[in-house]
């Protein structure tokens, strides 16, 4: 941690040190943009952890997911890691022999992580990743004698992401088009 913050007093040391007197305009404004981007300035919208006023009630889960019955399940140990200090709503489900994992996120967040991120940390190997049509991002998931297909998408309703990373600069930037359902699919591959 200390190092972080070295970086960053090295940073906003180097930014406010103006080569030239026609350069302090452009230096005083990258130190706001930099101080409003780490969340230096109070009042920031950047990274504040407000809804910014999106108090849009939040709908009844799903009943079915791609014309099949979603039946609510107790969440497994890979659906729990998504849970962990998650702002929002999180529901398991089980559908036509697979596993269905909906978050649901009213505002920009980092805890909203990658089904691949987790899949990763518990020891699977990630295989043939690629962009589907709908905006699915899918891949195969290994670990010992276990293979899953697993697709991931993020959708307002109106826009889908395949990226949690393009998702989030999207929410942080256009906070009113939320609330957001990360939808990933898992299922056993033979």
């Amino acid at each position: 941690m200390h190092w972080v913050r070295s970086m960053h007093c090295r940073l906003l040391v180097f930014l406010t040190t103006p080569t030239k007197r026609k350069n302090k305009m452009l230096t005083q404004s990258s130190l706001l943009l930099l101080g409003a981007s780490l969340g230096l300035i109070r009042g920031s919208r950047v990274f504040s952890h407000r809804q910014h006023g999106c108090d849009l009630p939040l709908e009844e889960w799903p009943t079915h997911f791609e014309g099949a019955s979603l039946h609510r399940a107790e969440a497994t140990d890979f659906a729990a890691a998504f849970a962990v200090s998650f702002p929002g709503e999180i529901a398991t489900f089980r559908s036509a022999g697979r596993e269905v994992i909906l978050r649901r996120a009213t505002r920009g967040t980092r805890r909203l992580q990658a089904s691949e991120t987790c899949l990763r940390a518990s020891g699977h190997q990630i295989t043939e990743r690629t962009i589907a049509s709908g905006n699915w991002l899918t891949y195969y998931a290994h670990k010992g004698n276990q293979t899953f297909h697993v697709r991931e998408q993020i959708t307002n309703g109106q826009q889908t992401w395949s990226s949690v990373s393009s998702w989030f600069w999207s929410a942080i930037f256009h906070p009113k088009d939320g609330p957001w359902l990360a939808c990933t699919v898992i299922t056993p591959f033979r």
